[in-house]
C-alpha cells in the first residue's frame, strides 16, 4: 500500500490558483481549446474519447457498473451487520495507525487524544462513503482531519461546526443560496446538493469550501444519506465567469469529506462553456468521471434532463424565468438547523450525551425520501411512494382489522408496520428542528389511527348516500 496516497486529495486542494475564463470571449476559447479541445455542445461531448477511455480503463468492470448504477440511482445498498461494522472499523483504525509519520498525520492523532468518540463517528462515515473499503476509508479519515484543521483550525478539530463558527461573509453566502440541500430526495432516496455556479465564481475557494462543508455535514446526519450518498448539481446557467482551478479543488473537496458522492451533474446554457465542461471532466479521476454528466440547454431543458436521473422537478430551487434562486425552503431548513444546534448546545451544557445516530425516539433526516411517510398535511405527504404503499396496506387489511377484537387489532397494525419497515418506509415529521424519523410507538399509533379514520370515512359516506337516497326517493 502506498503510505502517502492519502495526501493526494489534500495536496490538490492546497494547489495554487488557476486561470480565469472571464466574460468568455473567442480569444479565451481559442487559448483554452489548444489544450481542452473545441466544445461540441450538441453532442454533449466531454473530454476526448482517448482520454476518457484511458481513465475509465483504470476501473474494473464491477467498479464501472457500480458507477453507472449510482449515476442513475439504481445501485444496491450494502447490507450492514453489527459484527461486520465492528470488524471493518477495527481494520480501518489499524490501517490509519500504520501510516508513516508525517506532519499531516498530526491532526488525526491529535483528534484521537482529544475526542475519541468524535473520531469514531467520522470513521463510520468514511467507511460508508468508501463502500466498506478499509484502506480507502483510512485514507479519507486521515485526510479529513488534515483538511478540517486547514480551514477551521485546531480548536474546532473535534467538534461539530455550527453557524456560529462560520464567518459573516460565508454566512451570507449560505443564506443567499451558494449551496442548497433540496427539500426532497431523488427517486433513490439520496440527498441532492445544488450549488449556484454564478455565486461560487464570485466567492473565494476557501469560503466555498467552508460553506459546502457546513451544508454537507448537516446532510449526512441522516443515516440513509450516509449509506446511499449525495447527488451534487452545479448550476452554471447564466454564468460568465469560470475559474479553471475550481473543478479540481471541488473534486478534491468531496474526496476529503466523509460522504459518498454518488453522482455529479453540471448544467450550462452558453455554448462556449463546453470548454469549461472539458476542464471539469479532465480534472476528475476515473471514480468520479463515470458518475459525471453535463447538461446543455435552456433552464427547462436542463431540468428535464435532470429528471431522467431521478431528481424531482417540484423541489428545484431556481426560478424558471430568471434563474434566480428560490430560497424559501432553504431558509426554512437553515432555521430548523440553527434551532437544532442551539438545542444541542444547551444539552451539552447540562451534560447530556449527544449522538448523530437515530435513537429510539427518532433521528434527523436531511429531507423526506420517496419511501418516507410524511405525517401532516401537504402535497408530498399524499403523493410519495411510501404514503401510497401505506394507504394500500391499510386498505388491504381493513376488513381483518374491523372484524378483530381489541388485542387482535394491535396484531394487525403490527403486521402493517413490519411490512412497511420491510419495504424501507419510515414515518417522518417536519418539526421546528427539521425533519425527524418518528419512533416505532408513534408509527403504530399512526397506523391504528389510519384504520379508524378509514372506517369513519366509509361510514360517513354510506350515511350521506343514505340521506341523499331518502331525499331523492322519499317514501310515500
Amino acid at each position: 500500500m502506498n503510505q502517502t496516497r492519502f495526501l493526494e486529495p489534500f495536496q490538490a486542494f492546497s494547489a495554487g490558483p488557476g486561470i480565469i475564463v472571464d466574460d468568455i470571449t473567442k480569444a479565451s476559447v481559442s487559448c483554452c481549446s489548444q489544450r481542452y479541445g473545441s466544445p461540441d455542445c450538441e453532442k454533449n461531448t466531454l473530454i476526448s474519447d482517448t482520454s476518457r477511455s484511458t481513465k475509465l480503463g483504470q476501473l474494473s468492470m464491477q467498479e464501472r457498473s457500480l458507477g453507472i448504477h449510482e449515476l442513475h440511482g439504481v445501485a444496491d445498498v450494502e447490507v450492514e451487520t453489527p459484527e461486520l461494522l465492528k470488524e471493518k472499523l477495527d481494520e480501518t483504525s489499524r490501517i490509519a495507525d500504520s501510516f508513516e509519520n508525517d506532519d499531516r498525520l498530526t491532526p488525526y492523532r491529535s483528534a484521537i487524544k482529544t475526542n475519541q468518540e468524535y473520531v469514531d463517528r467520522i470513521k463510520l462515515l468514511c467507511l460508508r462513503a468508501d463502500y466498506h473499503d478499509c484502506e480507502k476509508a483510512a485514507a479519507r479519515l486521515v485526510s479529513f482531519f488534515a483538511f478540517k484543521k486547514a480551514i477551521f483550525g485546531d480548536k474546532k478539530l473535534t467538534r461539530e461546526i455550527t453557524m456560529d463558527d462560520i464567518e459573516t461573509d460565508e454566512k451570507r453566502a449560505i443564506e443567499d443560496g451558494l449551496c442548497q440541500l433540496l427539500p426532497g430526495k431523488d427517486r433513490a432516496g439520496r440527498a441532492v446538493l445544488v450549488a449556484d455556479g454564478k455565486m461560487s465564481s464570485e466567492t473565494g475557494v476557501d469560503q466555498v469550501c467552508r460553506a459546502i462543508y457546513y451544508v454537507l455535514m448537516a446532510a449526512i446526519r441522516d443515516e440513509e444519506v450516509q449509506k446511499k450518498g449525495i447527488v451534487f448539481v452545479l448550476n452554471m446557467i447564466g454564468q460568465t465567469k469560470f475559474h479553471s482551478d475550481r473543478p479540481s479543488k471541488l473534486a478534491s473537496l468531496f474526496s476529503l469529506f466523509p460522504a459518498r458522492l454518488a453522482a455529479v451533474h453540471l448544467c450550462y446554457d452558453h455554448s462556449i462553456l463546453g470548454v469549461a465542461v472539458n476542464m471539469v471532466a479532465e480534472s476528475m479521476n476515473a471514480h468520479y468521471l463515470c458518475r459525471f454528466r453535463s447538461h446543455y440547454g435552456s433552464r427547462m431543458e436542463c431540468l428535464f434532463q435532470l429528471m431522467t436521473f431521478g431528481i424531482p422537478k417540484d423541489v428545484w430551487p431556481f426560478n424558471m424565468e430568471s434563474d434566480e434562486p428560490d430560497l424559501e425552503a432553504h431558509h426554512r431548513w437553515l432555521k430548523a438547523l440553527r434551532a437544532r444546534e442551539k438545542k444541542s448546545q444547551v444539552s451539552t451544557a447540562i451534560g447530556e450525551s449527544l449522538s448523530t445516530k437515530p435513537s429510539g425516539n427518532g433521528g434527523d433526516v436531511a429531507a423526506p425520501g420517496p419511501m418516507d411517510i410524511v405525517m401532516g398535511r401537504g402535497r408530498h405527504a399524499k403523493t410519495s411512494i411510501g404514503y401510497l404503499r401505506f394507504r394500500d396496506l391499510v386498505e388491504k387489511y381493513r376488513g381483518e382489522y374491523d372484524n378483530s377484537e381489541r388485542f387482535e387489532k394491535v396484531v394487525v397494525a403490527n403486521i402493517v408496520f413490519r411490512e412497511l419497515r420491510r419495504q424501507g418506509c419510515r414515518f417522518v415529521k417536519n418539526t421546528a428542528h427539521g425533519v425527524q424519523v418518528q419512533s416505532d410507538l408513534v408509527a403504530m399509533e399512526k397506523i391504528s389511527h389510519a384504520f379508524r379514520n378509514i372506517r369513519l370515512i366509509k361510514t360517513s359516506r354510506r350515511g350521506r348516500k343514505s340521506v341523499a337516497r331518502s331525499v331523492a326517493f322519499p317514501k310515500s
